[in-house]
């Protein structure tokens, strides 16, 4: 018996190393930046015909909703963005959670309101890393103001193809460098990196990304392409594969004005 219990491991030092490992994984799947967090992009439209008031209180609606829409637990996400496209005036929606999710989790009163439905997309976020991903909750300072007022953020959303996945990789690294400068910038809230969720390694998914800038207006979005490594990182793309002059193409690009997370005009306050 003595012999047993000198050459075994006791259950309190199994536990110890257990926690350890459950620490590790978290520190290196949710901190650094390893991203893969699964996202669905919904865009749809109101039913034809639907006026302008209608439509008003339909933004009305997300509106007095986001509260609600806001809390991951309520929403089945950790993000829940809402979007309105300026020329097709078409909606997207866009939720992000650590395992697939479906339609089901969006608010009954979005999924009954929006139709018909143009496209649904499963994508993996490559930038920023998880914890970039997490649901944001400003606080104001000690004496001052509170949020006054809403204002709609500007969205620059771009779907890319390339001539081959080895494109794609340079492309995906060559967006970090991009991607923390330009959070660095005043104007600049989200620079983020999407991939098309791959299905038997697809090819066609790999060789597929979805680039999304939010800015806090036109003026900002302007002044970011006037950076020195935005310039940088425009050269670079002809650069990624040498076989062919096409080797980055850049294919849907939509500007969209956010309504969910809310954002206040002054002090300026985002849960972006």
């Amino acid at each position: 018996m003595g012999e047993a219990a000198s050459g075994g491991v006791s259950p309190a030092k199994m536990g110890i190393g257990v926690a350890v490992l459950v620490l590790l994984n978290y520190v290196f799947t949710e901190l650094m930046d390893d991203s893969g967090l699964h996202v669905l992009m919904l865009t749809a439209s109101l039913p034809a015909g639907t006026n302008t008031s209608a439509r008003a209180a339909f933004r009305a609606r997300a509106e007095l909703s986001g509260a609600t829409l806001e809390d991951a637990s309520e929403a089945g996400a950790l993000r829940f963005e809402l979007m309105e496209q300026r020329e097709s005036k078409a909606f997207t929606a866009l939720l992000v959670s650590r395992q697939q999710i479906g339609r089901s989790v969006l608010p009954t009163w979005l999924s009954s309101e929006l139709d018909p439905v143009a496209s649904t997309r499963r994508l993996r976020t490559y930038f920023p890393e998880r914890a970039k991903w997490m649901p944001v909750a400003p606080s104001l300072e000690p004496g001052e103001l509170g949020e006054l007022g809403r204002v709609g953020l500007l969205v620059q959303q771009n779907t890319w193809t390339f001539s081959s996945a080895a494109a794609a990789d340079a492309f995906r690294r060559g967006w970090s460098d991009l991607g923390y400068n330009a959070l660095g910038e005043a104007g600049v809230v989200r620079c983020d990196l999407l991939g098309l969720e791959e299905v038997d390694g697809s090819a066609a998914a790999s060789a597929s990304l979805v680039t999304r800038k939010v800015f806090r207006d036109a003026a900002a979005l302007k002044a970011h392409e006037q950076t020195e490594h935005y310039v940088r990182w425009q050269a670079s793309l002809a650069t990624l594969d040498e076989t062919t002059a096409e080797a980055a193409r850049m294919g849907e690009s939509v500007m969209l004005d956010t309504l969910l997370p809310r954002s206040s005009a002054y002090p300026f306050r985002t849960r972006f």
